[in-house]
């Protein structure tokens, strides 16, 4: 019964200094992600490079559709919308 005290207060003790020697989150810069294609040039910012990518692509996806409303004068279909939604995504 001994040795369970020292093991559980030794991980006790492990647990505690772990949590106050863990990094802490620091302010960093924010990231950017550009896109440029022969149409049309996007930008996202984020903290970290997936979320910069993933603003650039809800950017690429606006631009695109009023791009396409500016043109025709309608929105577009089903398939259309989609294939927007993949040239955007895969940037």
């Amino acid at each position: 019964m001994k040795y369970f005290y020292l093991i559980f207060a030794t991980l006790m003790l492990l647990m505690i200094s772990h949590n106050g020697v863990a990094q802490t989150k620091s302010a960093t810069k924010p990231v950017s992600y550009a896109y440029k294609s022969g149409d049309m040039s996007v930008k996202g910012m984020g903290i970290d490079k997936n979320t910069a990518r993933s603003n650039a692509s809800e950017q690429c996806f606006k631009k695109r559709m009023d791009m396409f409303e500016k043109q025709r004068g309608q929105l577009p279909d089903e398939d259309q919308a989609l294939m927007i939604i993949d040239s955007c995504v895969n940037i």
